[in-house]
């Protein structure tokens, strides 16, 4: 992988003459890969390649650069093959079934170091829905919030998914307890059966998706 941003080291201690900006760019998204932005630092960077943490800092200003090094490296590299043929809404469902596949199985993709929605990542998949929802009708401003919206609708189901099931499952069980005490009465027994569901977020993902295209279908025949 090419350099983005080569610029020439600083001085200091722990120069290492082997050590390049895409060696550290491949380690980093190694430790990404296997445990998100959490597993990251720059110690435990160094720590893989075998060199002093201060030669991290001869290609690397901070953390912070660091990753969005390794965010544009897992953009580049996430599979997001755009479907061909057939009706749009189905292509749509298609994309969006591939967003959160990659979400859900590659931590490695929402690493940023500010918000979860600015990430290299999002940017290519939303650039990819525009292009499908385009074909609808709709144009401008209506367009960009019909792409960006179920962008987000779907980043945000994926990452509730990698929530709750992993470290902080135990949060998120609590939630699921506290929201079943302030529903309706007459709806906390089918909260409670959805929430012992394992494919719940199945579920939800399609109605969700589904319901949003729905919308997105009528504004379009609007005009």
């Amino acid at each position: 992988m090419a350099a983005r941003h080569a610029r020439k080291p600083r001085a200091g201690r722990g120069q290492s003459k082997d050590l390049d900006r895409d060696k550290i760019v491949a380690a980093a998204l190694g430790l990404a890969r296997a445990g998100g932005e959490g597993a990251l630092s720059m110690r435990r960077v160094a720590a893989a390649l075998g060199v002093d943490p201060a030669a991290l800092y001869w290609h690397f200003r901070n953390k912070d650069e660091l990753l969005d090094e390794v965010a544009a490296a897992a953009a580049e590299a996430a599979e997001l093959p755009v479907p061909k043929g057939g009706d749009w809404r189905k292509r749509v469902l298609a994309l969006c079934r591939a967003i959160r596949e990659q979400l859900r199985t590659h931590p490695e993709l929402a690493l940023h170091g500010q918000s979860p929605w600015t990430t290299p990542f999002n940017a290519r998949a939303l650039g990819l829905l525009a292009g499908l929802v385009a074909e609808t009708g709709l144009r401008g401003s209506e367009l960009l919030f019909a792409a960006q919206g179920l962008l987000h609708e779907v980043t945000a189901i994926a990452q509730s998914e990698v929530l709750g099931t992993g470290r902080s499952s135990d949060k998120v069980r609590r939630f699921l307890h506290i929201a079943s005490e302030q529903l309706p009465e007459d709806l906390r027994s089918d909260w409670q059966a959805l929430s012992r569901i394992p494919a719940r977020f199945d579920a939800y993902f399609e109605f969700a998706v589904a319901a949003y295209l729905d919308g997105v279908a009528q504004r379009a025949r609007a005009g």
